[in-house]
């Protein structure tokens, strides 16, 4: 009997939050081979699994996403490139509703054939097994991808997104110390979602790489997932791999004194690293601060 076709996407980007998933999404649109929904962050599967005051705010800001990506697709004064053809009408499909399985599977139907297809959500990380099994109910060949950076530098980038321009050093250690810090904390336990993740997909459908390493041999990266992915990329599609995307607008080196703060909050966080995830432990180790 075959395998019944899959409604879901065919793999997720799960994490992290700062961690290179935009600059993923920007590069693999240059690989054919694979199909990504006209927007970044679709974050279906949190907006249910995850209970919180985020949920309306997440699906409101989709739809402000979509109304403004709509608007200019319909501003070009060139025709569509290949890879965004499908967009437009993506778009009139996914601000129609419910939002429910039926809505998800509609948005994957636009790749067309032959086509691998991704959702880009750094907030999957946190699901808890029932999301994860949800994912998989709809694709039980779903794989995953996890860009991950240094605990306590993924957490300065985070708590600085959420300052703003005006982040300073001083500001950081605050959140740290204050309420708000748990919600980020949880985005760095590394070793927690890892393994949640591995150990709920099929064997081998997990990949993880490093922000030190995309900025090293960015190329090389994106040349790798496609291979996981499936989709095996030809020459010269990643000609802009180099170039980076969505990058801060804090002043980084006036953040670096919260560093040594920030690390010491998480030292519970790089201890169940170093147990469960040694050689990922060693990598950030060796990429440095």
């Amino acid at each position: 009997m075959p395998a019944p076709c899959p409604t879901g996407p065919d793999f997720l980007c799960i994490g992290t939050i700062k961690g290179g998933t935009t600059w993923l999404y920007a590069r693999l649109s240059g690989n054919p081979g694979i199909w990504l929904p006209p927007i970044k962050e679709i974050r279906y599967f949190n907006t249910i699994h995850i209970p919180g005051p985020h949920q309306l705010t997440d699906v409101t800001h989709r739809a402000e996403q979509l109304v403004a990506h709509r608007a200019r697709l319909a501003a070009l004064k060139q025709p569509l490139a290949p890879w965004r053809a499908s967009h437009p009408a993506c778009i009139a499909a996914m601000l129609e509703g419910p939002q429910d399985d039926a809505w998800y599977a509609r948005i994957f139907g636009f790749a067309g054939p032959d086509r691998i297809r991704g959702d880009v959500t750094p907030q999957y990380a946190l699901l808890p097994e029932a999301g994860i099994r949800h994912a998989l109910a709809l694709n039980p060949r779903l794989k995953a991808i996890a860009l991950l950076r240094d605990p306590a530098q993924r957490a300065l980038s985070h708590i600085a997104m959420r300052l703003g321009r005006d982040a300073t050093a001083e500001g950081v250690m605050r959140v740290v110390d204050g309420p708000q810090w748990p919600g980020y904390a949880l985005h760095s336990d590394y070793a927690t979602w890892l393994t949640r993740w591995r150990d709920a997909l099929p064997t081998g459908a997990l990949h993880v790489d490093t922000l030190g390493r995309i900025e090293r041999e960015p190329v090389a990266v994106l040349e790798d997932i496609s291979a996981f992915l499936g989709a095996p990329a030809p020459p010269g599609c990643f000609a802009r791999a180099e170039s980076r995307v969505n990058a801060g607008a804090a002043d980084r080196d006036s953040l670096l004194p919260a560093l040594p703060h920030l690390r010491a909050r998480l030292a519970g966080e790089y201890a169940a690293l170093e147990a469960g995830w040694p050689d990922l432990a060693a990598r950030f180790a060796a990429e440095g601060i």
